[in-house]
């Protein structure tokens, strides 16, 4: 449960690697309503590779980058993993200098 009372989106460990390599890391994040840090953060724990930087230019213009294989690991792959909304930044207020 988030903050705000929302059940927490969830994800297995395939789905987020399925994800991670199909399409950019900001597309995934906006919509399972969360970061693309928590994403990172979350495949790092679990073990998963990410996509190096310029992955995803690469593919744009035909050089397709090869795909690793899922690493397996049954302890991790029977799990669900939860995924945090992201957090509500404190608006800072500004205050006139006196002069």
């Amino acid at each position: 449960m988030n903050k705000d009372g929302t059940p927490a989106a969830s994800i297995t460990r395939r789905a987020l690697f399925d994800r991670i390599w199909s399409k950019p890391m900001t597309t995934n994040a906006a919509e399972l309503g969360t970061t693309t840090s928590a994403l990172s953060s979350l495949a790092q724990r679990v073990g998963l590779p990410l996509p190096r930087a310029g992955h995803w230019m690469k593919k744009e213009v035909g050089k397709e980058p090869p795909i690793p294989d899922f690493p397996a690991n049954s302890g991790l792959d029977e799990k669900t993993y939860s995924l945090p909304a992201p957090g509500v930044r404190a608006m800072l207020r500004l205050v006139p200098a006196k002069v």
